[in-house]
């Protein structure tokens, strides 16, 4: 019988994180959140452009329906927020970071 674990964490090609560019072990928090923030921050990012499609695609098969392009346009404008936002909480953690350890 196999278990569904097996399936889903079988590692037919052998592949480290370390060679992939996944953290392996920190020594202290900080170097663990210098190394998780950035792929948070790609993850993020990587959203909001999906977003952004989305809500392109949704401005254009509006068909000039005022209700569906407002609904499109603010999914617009949050996914560019979201955006900013997460920018801002990197370059915050980054500045707080430096300093604690500068």
């Amino acid at each position: 019988m196999i278990h569904i674990a097996t399936i889903l964490f079988a590692n037919p090609y052998g592949i480290t994180a370390g060679q992939i560019g996944v953290p392996t072990g920190t020594a202290n928090l900080s170097q663990g959140l210098t190394k998780v923030i950035p792929l948070l921050l790609t993850l993020v990012g990587m959203l909001a452009v999906v977003m952004m499609i989305v809500a392109g695609i949704q401005m254009a098969v509006s068909a000039g329906n005022s209700a569906r392009f407002a609904k499109a346009r603010e999914t617009l404008l949050y996914a560019c927020v979201g955006l900013i936002i997460a920018i801002a909480a990197l370059a915050i953690v980054d500045f707080v970071a430096g300093n604690i350890h500068g």
